[in-house]
């Protein structure tokens, strides 16, 4: 590593939360994705938390719109039977095409077995940087939308940026005692979307152009 690389880093705060607001749909249902593909992110199992987060795609008026789903598992009852078992559930009614998961975790073995297409997330600015940019997009477009749970509001305001001499980012804790498990599941969720992408290279102005390029980089970076 370069170690000269990564001493320049800055961090910034990520959101408007009146912008994550306008995403918000009460009446928005998992329900509703009945039988539909999916894919699901995973972030920060530990002794008393663990999120993820499934993400659903739909295409209005030759647009794609996503719908990301978080579930937050707290307490000190927590195992990683409890988060495989709600992953099966999610499975037998929708079709989960991936799972995305922070290598360092412990999930993956028993959801492998189960014949779930697990793929390491790297959880650096390199990994990150793409579907962040993206699912910015996307929710300053009204592209993106979400069901307005509060616990996954206070994640979301909390989201810092960290930006390598690269020009990646990647997300961080604004204040320490305040979690961002949420908001990393989605944005691990959104990337397995980007990478099951082909790009078209044949978009070349202006929004598309910048989108091509981010989907390109993600879809070479993950198997």
């Amino acid at each position: 590593m370069n170690l000269r690389r990564y001493r320049s880093l800055s961090t910034t705060p990520w959101l408007s939360m009146a912008i994550w607001n306008q995403c918000a749909d009460e009446n928005l249902d998992i329900a509703d994705f009945s039988g539909m593909d999916c894919h699901i992110g995973i972030d920060q199992y530990s002794k008393k938390t663990a999120c993820f987060s499934v993400t659903f795609k739909r295409r209005i008026h030759w647009q794609e719109h996503y719908y990301g789903f978080t579930y937050t598992h707290e307490g000190d009852g927590i195992t990683p039977q409890n988060i495989e078992q709600h992953i099966r559930d999610i499975a037998s009614k929708h079709n989960v095409i991936r799972i995305a998961y922070d290598p360092y975790q412990g999930l993956a073995d028993s959801l492998i077995s189960d014949n779930f297409w697990m793929v390491r997330f790297k959880m650096n600015a390199a990994g990150f940087s793409g579907p962040m940019l993206e699912w910015e997009e996307l929710i300053k477009s009204g592209h993106y939308h979400h069901s307005g749970c509060s616990v996954m509001a206070e994640m979301v305001h909390n989201v810092a940026i960290k930006k390598n001499l690269d020009g990646h980012i990647m997300p961080i804790r604004h204040f320490q005692e305040h979690g961002i498990d949420g908001a990393v599941a989605q944005v691990m969720s959104l990337g397995m979307w980007l990478a099951n992408k082909e790009p078209d290279i044949e978009q070349k102005q202006g929004r598309n152009q910048r989108r091509v390029a981010r989907q390109k980089a993600i879809f070479n970076h993950f198997p």
